[in-house]
């Protein structure tokens, strides 16, 4: 009978310990966060606790999901950084981004989420191309 208390505890501390933060919720409800241009892609720091699973690009919108840890934080965050200067290689012109992981608590929880980012600020500075993200094969065309 103990352990039963004691697991229920521990198992209702867990789920109360994880909240999500407000910018999370509001990425769920559509808000989705500005892509920030930037000259210096090595500037931004941030932790490498996650991975790239998939990109989906609808109109101006690129869904992005993620594999990571540290999500225990109610302030975790994801940031899309663009370098909008001219890259090319054999198949053409390109820019480059990355993703910046930033959080307080690196838990060794592993959460999956879709996180969207808003690429009208880089459509205003290039209308299309090619977008490579660090740490991901996939190109994105916009």
């Amino acid at each position: 009978m103990k352990t039963a208390l004691l697991l229920f505890v521990v198992m209702l501390t867990c789920c109360f310990a994880c909240e999500t933060s407000s910018d999370v919720k509001a990425e769920r409800n559509g808000v989705c966060s500005p892509v920030q241009l930037t000259s210096n892609l090595n500037a931004p720091t941030g932790l490498d606790l996650f991975t790239i699973q998939s990109t989906q690009l609808s109109d101006h919108i690129l869904t992005i999901s993620f594999a990571y840890g540290g999500g225990c934080d109610p302030n975790h965050a994801f940031a899309l950084y663009v370098d909008p200067s001219r890259q090319e290689d054999s198949k053409g012109v390109y820019r480059e981004g990355r993703i910046v992981f930033t959080t307080q608590n690196a838990c060794k929880r592993l959460d999956y989420k879709d996180f969207c980012f808003d690429l009208s600020t880089l459509r205003k500075e290039v209308s299309s191309g090619r977008l490579r993200i660090r740490g991901t094969e996939q190109e994105i065309k916009f």
